[in-house]
């Protein structure tokens, strides 16, 4: 009961110094960090009795566990006191509040402080790595399963494994982390401003790397500060590239152009391949802007970060831009009027650079669900990354930021959709994916991918029609196709490291329509063994329902908001 009352304590001063944490008191962070290394001294203390239980079979395991438990736990103060030691000297510039300063700083200014000192802090991060490398290594010994799933209401088991499985990630990811301070001051313009071009994807217009090239702004950074904001409609870009390029096949084919325009250049659904072709086109421009990279946006990251804002106005704008509206705002002033009205073509840059004020000024209680919502975005494809600076892009890869098709060794699906001249039926379309493996006696693999194509709105005119759809199933390289079935016949080609079965296809307003193909797989699978498989995401969608079979009965279902590794038991 004394070492239980003693884990209250712990508890407590874990609580408050959450609280100096998210009041960013520097000073109140060291006396609670102080408090809950003396609270775990205490605890260490107050089991010593328990020592003799070591030798005892069963029971000892039980003490030992503590031993390690505490020893990490000393370990998690020893590496915040390191963080501590590498911000102190910066504690004004990164909003802190010391006992000499009381001083706040809004985002703006932070991110400014920020950029300043990453690669300062970036050293002690060794110091940090260490600690935590000890810290995982006592917790290795702890053998989650000993333990009851909870105890008196308190979660025990889950805990633990969840500590265990985050010090892996931590520690694995310290290095990353590292760089990512040495790196990152550069990318937002410390030493020079740095230029990114954002091409906003119209995801209700499907194209490969998440939608129509609507419009783009050109936005620099100096020292993590935003100095000018421009946009402009990607028809008029296309105005100035006065040499012209014969279309592609597939343009030629399904949009019937007799050129190619750099609105068109994001046909693979690899975005660095995309970004590519989008400056073979800029190069073409005379007097375009150098650029440091190219970030892709579409209407789901606006729609959530004005969720987390709230509406934003903008002179000569009758109606608030909010997350119930911003769809249908955006499609009426930017893809509808913005070419006949004078003085709407720079409605993106003007929305970009309010909703990036509101959110630098915004109080401390929106910062957090504002950093969560961009970071769950990115990790869902909302934004994709294309850097020039070799150690950011390779980084964004890494961490599967930047939209890249991603090699695997097993299994692989990756479904890519392209409206050709369906209107904005992206915004009514519901897409439904269903997998079904056999396995043959010797190994042998065959699946059947069914993509069913849904449109419950009547056609209106406007936003809703009839979807054309160059859809692209690419799956392992070698695989085998046998049999399909779509409006067209299907294809089979290599692409981007593997087999890809390219078909057209369409959905009328208030119907549905199929696409069937039936495959071997280039490779063989053991009995009882697990069918290891990787489900990539289109960027530009949200969550398509997957259904997995084996032998005609369902083994998993899933919504695939992000990229999804899977182990299928056959």
């Amino acid at each position: 009961m004394k070492v239980y009352a003693d884990v209250k304590k712990v508890r407590w001063q874990a609580r408050l110094l959450k609280d100096g944490v998210l009041l960013q008191d520097l000073t109140k962070i060291e006396r609670d960090l102080a408090g809950l290394d003396d609270s775990i001294g205490y605890i260490q203390e107050d089991v010593k009795p328990l020592s003799w239980t070591k030798s005892v079979p069963f029971f000892g395991n039980y003490y030992k566990d503590i031993e390690h438990i505490l020893r990490a736990a000393h370990h998690g103060v020893a590496a915040g006191n390191v963080l501590i030691e590498a911000i102190e000297p910066f504690a004004d510039v990164l909003g802190f509040k010391t006992e000499e300063t009381e001083a706040f700083l809004d985002a703006e200014k932070k991110i400014e402080g920020l950029v300043k000192v990453m690669p300062e802090i970036a050293p002690r991060l060794d110091e940090v790595a260490t600690e935590f490398a000890a810290i995982r290594q006592e917790l290795e010994t702890v053998d989650p399963k000993r333990y009851p799933q909870s105890f008196r209401g308190q979660p025990i088991r889950s805990l633990l494994i969840e500590a265990k499985q985050t010090m892996n990630t931590v520690e694995e990811s310290m290095p990353d982390i590292k760089e990512l301070l040495a790196v990152l001051p550069g990318v937002l313009g410390d030493l020079a401003p740095k230029t990114y071009l954002v091409l906003f994807q119209n995801d209700k217009e499907l194209r490969p790397t998440g939608g129509f090239l609507t419009a783009y702004a050109l936005i620099t950074v100096e020292g993590g500060k935003i100095i000018s904001v421009t946009s402009d409609d990607m028809y008029k870009l296309d105005e100035k590239i006065v040499e012209r390029t014969p279309p592609t096949p597939v343009l030629a084919q399904y949009l019937k152009v007799e050129e190619s325009f750099i609105r068109d250049s994001n046909l693979s659904p690899d975005f660095y391949e995309s970004c590519q072709k989008f400056e073979w086109f800029l190069g073409k421009i005379s007097n375009f802007p150098r650029i440091d990279g190219i970030i892709g946006i579409d209407t789901y990251f606006v729609k959530d970060i004005l969720g987390v804002l709230g509406p934003v106005e903008l002179s000569g704008y009758e109606e608030p831009f909010s997350s119930e509206n911003i769809v249908y705002q955006l499609e009426l002033y930017v893809n509808l009027l913005g070419r006949y009205i004078v003085g709407r073509k720079d409605l993106l840059g003007e929305l970009m650079d309010a909703m990036m004020d509101k959110a630098f000024h915004a109080s401390r209680d929106r910062w957090k669900p504002l950093f969560e919502t961009a970071l769950q975005a990115v990790g869902e494809k909302h934004v994709l990354l294309y850097l020039h600076a070799p150690e950011a892009q390779k980084l964004a890869e890494k961490y599967n930021f930047a939209g890249r098709s991603r090699d695997f060794d097993g299994d692989y699906l990756h479904i890519n959709d392209c409206n050709f001249a369906g209107a904005k039926a992206n915004l009514y379309i519901q897409e439904t994916v269903t997998q079904d493996i056999k396995v043959a006696k010797d190994g042998t693999v065959v699946k059947t991918v069914t993509i069913n194509l849904n449109n419950p709105e009547p056609h209106d005119g406007w936003l809703n029609g009839t979807y054309y759809d160059w859809m692209r199933i690419y799956v392992p390289q070698g695989s085998k196709l046998l049999d399909s079935s779509s409006w067209t016949a299907v294809t089979s080609s290599e692409e981007l490291g593997k087999t890809v079965f390219t078909t057209y296809t369409y959905c009328y307003p208030e119907n549905s329509n199929s696409v069937s193909v039936t495959y071997e797989l280039p490779f063989k699978v053991q009995k009882g063994q697990a069918l290891q498989m990787l489900v990539q995401k289109q960027p530009g969608t949200d969550g398509h329902m997957y259904s997995i079979k084996v032998n005609g009965k369902e083994v998993e279902g899933f919504e695939l908001k992000s990229d999804r590794e899977i182990d299928v038991q056959l």
